[in-house]
Order: structure tokens, then C-alpha cells, then sequence
């Protein structure tokens, strides 16, 4: 009788403890962040010591910059190269881009407690008690495999306002302030030599600018322009390497406006100058440098496209003078339209700006490690 009631409580035991687990859920841990570094005014910590503390396995791919864990059942993906992670089946955007500190790859302090805490099942993030740590300044900067230098082409300039939005707003103006923003990003972060091909509003004729890339050297080419067409909805950016066929009639009237510089240089290079080129541009069609223009131009659409409103479907190619005399891998990026009165505006804003320079600034990271791994492979 005694072993039949003992059996009888034994079995209510557990089955209430059978009903209570599940309703409690897993026992929480709670992580807590004391300290963090502080860069562009967003506190960081490192993904890689939260993990190791946690005891988290992961992997990290260096051709892809990409970190990869399991915690908690929970798929973990990273990349330094975009702003978007993945939680599971979820995709979020952090506040900002991944940071090399130290050698350690860090996130955004937000991204601990937001959206960690909420998505990982028992896990609890506090960061109420964080205190900012000093850093070295160059210990921030990003690694960089096999780009020393690279230069950055404002179109236009001067006299060469290039397109005009309905309420004024000039290319030559907006480029530049992209291009400036581009140029401090670079520096900040990389050790990469870049060069402007104008400083302030003065006209430069588009074989200076190449002639000025050939003798630097430059491992790259990036010509910053604003397009404009008679449709008015048209909008979204859209990324260009040399061709003397263009890839469309839409592509052929970019080239042909870009190119409209020539006649304020007189005329110089408009008619035998084109012409002269075509043996140049034979002998690009056979070597890499059209090949890794491509290439370049394929990541860059792909990050505009991943975080940008991009226009037309995929790469285009023209014969933009401006990268007919280039000795490098070289790229047009037409960053939206003027002629589109919203978007003019959007053009215009400075957040709006440092996003189109951010845009190009990752996808250089991305080509620089995706040549440099191509180099090893070789």
C-alpha cells in the first residue's frame, strides 16, 4: 500500500513538473556588457568575445568576411561588409556596419540588448552599466589586402554644372559633397591612399581626370555623377563600366550627356578623339582591366541594390570618355536623378549622402578581399 501511494505521488510530481517547464520556458542567463568602444558616436562590442563568454562556437570565412554561430539553437550570420544580420529566419539591419577594434570583430552595442535578447530564446543582454573605453584610433581601421590607391572622380565642375533638378539643384555640387564624404569614410577607416580629382567647384576636362588616376597609380576609378531624363519618374542609381557599344539605348543617352563636357573643352577629343581610343579600347576588351571594371561594378550594383533604390536591371555599360583613358579597373556610378523632383530632394540630404557614400566604401572593401583572395588562389 505504502509502494502504490509513494508511486502515486511520485507520478504527480512529475507530472506537474512536466506542466510547470514548459510554461516557465528555459532558465535565462543574462549577459551584461560593462564596457564598450565608442566610434562615429555608436558604441561597439565584440561579437567575438560575447561568443567565446557564452562558451558559442563559430566560424569565421575570411574571403567573405563572414561570422557564422549557433547560439542557442539560433543560427547567427554577420558579414563586416553590410549592415544587415541574420538571426535565425530573420534578416535585421543594425544601426551600423561591423568594426575591426583590436583585431576583433565588434556590432553595435543595440544590437545586444534590441534584438539578441529578443530573438535568442533565454537570453537576457543588459547594458545599463556601460562605461566607454579608450581605443587606439588606428586599431579601427578596416584591414585592407591589396587596394593602396584609389581615386574618386566628382563629375563636372566650374563652368560644367552638368544635370539641374526643377528647383536648381546643380550635379556639380552634389557629387562633390558625395565624394568628400567618401573620401573622409576611406581615411577614418582604411589605410587606402584617395584622391579627389577636384577639391572644390572648378572645371577639370575628363582626360586630366584619368590622366591624374594613371599617374598615381590607382588600383581604382570611381566617377561620381547625377543623372536626368525627360521621364520624370525615373529614379534609383545606376552602375556603368566602359564599352564603346552601350548596353542600351537609355545607357547611349547617359554617355552622350556625361560626355556633353567635351564641347566646354573646346571640342578636344570629341571627334578624332573617340575615334583614336577605339584601338585603345581593343586592346582593354583582351586585358584584365575590363574584366575586374565588371567585376567592380557587379558588387558595387549589388550593395546599392541591397540598401539603395537602383534603376534598370543590373550593370550597364557606355563609352563615357572619362574612363576610356584609365589604366585601371574603373567604374561610373550615376547616383540618382536630378529630373526626379522627389528623389533630387532625397539626393540633397545628408544622411541620404552618407549612405550612397557608404554604399561605394563597402563594395571596395568587398572587392579589395575578393582580389586580393582571387590573387591567392592563383
Amino acid at each position: 500500500m505504502r509502494t502504490l501511494r509513494r508511486c502515486i505521488l511520485m507520478t504527480t510530481i512529475l507530472l506537474t513538473a512536466a506542466w510547470i517547464v514548459p510554461a516557465i520556458g528555459a532558465p535565462e542567463r543574462v549577459y551584461e556588457i560593462t564596457w564598450a568602444y565608442k566610434l562615429d558616436w555608436v558604441p561597439y562590442y565584440p561579437i567575438t568575445r560575447f561568443l567565446n563568454d557564452m562558451g558559442v562556437d563559430y566560424s569565421y570565412s575570411r574571403p567573405m568576411s563572414k561570422l557564422t554561430a549557433n547560439l542557442n539553437d539560433v543560427r547567427l550570420i554577420v558579414s563586416e561588409f553590410t549592415d544587415l544580420l541574420t538571426v535565425g529566419e530573420k534578416v535585421f539591419r543594425m544601426e551600423a556596419p561591423p568594426r575591426q577594434v583590436k583585431g576583433a570583430l565588434c556590432l553595435p552595442l543595440s544590437v545586444y540588448e534590441e534584438i539578441l535578447s529578443a530573438e535568442i530564446p533565454g537570453l537576457s543582454v543588459k547594458t545599463d552599466k556601460v562605461r566607454m573605453v579608450p581605443y587606439d584610433q588606428d586599431a579601427t581601421k578596416r584591414t585592407v589586402l591589396s587596394l593602396h590607391t584609389v581615386v574618386i572622380d566628382p563629375g563636372h565642375g566650374g563652368a560644367d554644372t552638368g544635370a539641374v533638378s526643377p528647383s536648381g539643384i546643380q550635379e556639380k555640387k552634389l557629387v562633390l559633397s558625395i565624394a568628400k564624404r567618401l573620401r573622409n569614410l576611406m581615411a577614418r577607416e582604411t589605410s587606402i591612399k584617395t584622391v579627389l580629382t577636384r577639391e572644390d567647384d572648378r572645371f577639370v576636362s575628363l582626360s586630366d581626370r584619368a590622366a591624374l588616376a594613371n599617374s598615381l597609380n590607382a588600383d581604382l576609378f570611381i566617377s561620381i555623377h547625377a543623372n536626368a531624363t525627360r521621364q520624370r519618374d525615373a529614379f534609383g542609381a545606376e552602375i556603368y563600366f566602359l564599352n564603346l557599344k552601350a548596353s542600351d539605348e537609355e545607357a547611349k543617352r547617359s554617355a552622350a550627356r556625361e560626355n556633353m563636357s567635351l564641347e566646354i573643352e573646346g571640342g578636344a577629343g570629341s571627334g578624332a578623339g573617340i575615334e583614336d581610343l577605339k584601338a585603345i579600347m581593343w586592346d582593354l576588351v583582351q586585358t584584365e582591366i575590363m574584366v575586374e571594371s565588371s567585376r567592380f561594378a557587379e558588387i558595387l550594383y549589388n550593395r546599392f541594390h541591397a540598401v539603395l533604390p537602383t534603376h534598370g536591371k543590373g550593370v550597364r555599360q557606355a563609352p563615357f570618355y572619362v574612363l576610356m583613358g584609365t589604366q585601371m579597373p574603373s567604374i561610373l556610378v550615376e547616383v540618382g536623378f536630378l529630373s526626379n523632383r522627389a528623389e533630387a530632394v532625397q539626393l540633397c540630404d545628408a544622411a541620404y549622402q552618407e549612405r550612397i557614400a557608404g554604399a561605394i566604401f563597402e563594395a571596395i572593401l568587398y572587392y579589395d578581399t575578393a582580389r586580393s583572395f582571387a590573387v591567392e588562389e592563383q
